[in-house]
């Protein structure tokens, strides 16, 4: 995958790329070099997933995201990590 989240498929990423005007067809790689945070957002945009993270800062909300993005097989590998992390920036951006 590509970008932050690692957007893979070529759907999402020709869906990703039509959206900033790009043909479908451009490099991936841009992704990964030049567009990784607006990616990222168009994917969370696009899945809705912004509805879940509105939820709260909770092992609940963390899950429900983490099954958006993997579509339906959330790994728990590494959940703790995850929460730690999704906890200490939450508190750096409060």
């Amino acid at each position: 995958g590509m970008g932050y989240l690692g957007i893979t498929f070529k759907n999402n990423q020709a869906l990703f790329f039509k959206s900033i005007g790009l043909p479908e067809d451009s490099d991936p790689l841009l992704i990964a070099t030049t567009y990784p945070l607006l990616a990222a957002h168009h994917f969370f945009v696009s899945n809705k997933i912004y509805t879940d993270c509105n939820k709260g800062i909770d092992e609940a909300t963390c899950l429900a995201v983490t099954h958006h993005i993997n579509k339906g097989s959330p790994s728990v590998n590494g959940f703790a990590n995850r929460m730690t992390y999704t906890k200490r920036y939450y508190s750096l951006m409060s």
